[in-house]
């Protein structure tokens, strides 16, 4: 902290603690919303690619409109991992801001951490499901 700048090394009062506790149910809510926004939007499209790539008498267009969904799919995850990341970020960035000024919620993140969960769920649905999806999407574009 600055000695120059006084926002920095006042403590904040109790509506800003109240303030900023409510911004972060809201980033963590918004992250919520867009994982799982994205995770049923890149699950309706597999099933679209999965009926395609099914069907006994498949259009004479199907190569294109496989190759157009993969596309897309490839490029909506693309997306989803950046706004993921981002998002995360944010969160994490607020949490941390968190634990200098609430005592309790440092507490009960630092008994939280020491848990068998060694990975975040935050972060196994920002990186890994992404990850998997891209995967995913890569390996049809080659199937097909």
């Amino acid at each position: 902290m600055s000695e120059n700048n006084p926002i920095e090394s006042a403590k904040p009062t109790s509506d800003e603690l109240d303030r900023m506790w409510q911004h972060g149910m809201h980033e963590e809510n918004t992250l919520n919303d867009r994982l799982n926004f994205f995770l049923v939007l890149e699950s309706v499209l597999l099933g679209v690619v999965a009926m395609l790539l099914s069907q006994s008498n498949p259009p004479t267009n199907r190569d294109f409109m496989l190759r157009a969904l993969l596309t897309l799919g490839l490029a909506l995850t693309v997306i989803w991992a950046y706004v993921a990341a981002r998002q995360k970020y944010i969160f994490d960035l607020l949490r941390k801001r968190l634990r200098e000024n609430l005592p309790e919620y440092a507490e009960t993140r630092r008994i939280r951490e020491q848990g068998r969960w060694p990975i975040s769920d935050i972060s196994l649905l920002s990186y890994v499901v992404p990850t998997l999806f891209i995967l995913i999407w890569i390996a049809l574009q080659f199937a097909v």
